[in-house]
């Protein structure tokens, strides 16, 4: 009886964890319909693509290639930053192990080179798990 409780948990709980997924997902695309400013929606991009990192790791990369080809448009070094940082994310959770590191070197060297910390903790974070 305690197993069925515990699994009517876990599965309620995703059902809400899933719910506020699409909520968020579907927020971030309003951003990104009615922004007129690239960057906003470029990091509205970057955003979705980290949402469905697990869930569909295809529309992650879709997407991560989006604001890649965007933000090299702009020169938005940022959004370059991150988007090879969530291409490597989701080539990572294909198991695509090459491909990700190749991904997440580009973001390591864009990185030290513009001294953005926070991608750079989150790069070696990614790099070692794999």
């Amino acid at each position: 009886m305690k197993r069925i409780s515990l699994f009517l948990l876990f599965c309620l709980i995703n059902i809400f964890a899933q719910a506020q997924n699409q909520r968020l997902i579907d927020s971030l695309n309003q951003v990104y319909q009615s922004s007129q400013h690239d960057t906003v929606r470029i990091d509205a991009l970057l955003n979705m693509a980290y949402e469905f990192r697990w869930a569909n790791a295809d529309t992650c990369i879709a997407l991560a290639k989006k604001s890649l080809e965007r933000s090299e448009k702009i020169k938005y070094r940022k959004g370059q930053e991150m988007s090879y940082y969530h291409l490597g994310l989701g080539y990572d959770n294909k198991n695509m192990s090459s491909q990700a590191l190749m991904y997440y070197t580009k973001t390591r060297m864009m990185t030290e080179k513009s001294g953005n910390k926070e991608y750079l903790a989150k790069v070696h974070n990614a790099m070692g798990v794999m």
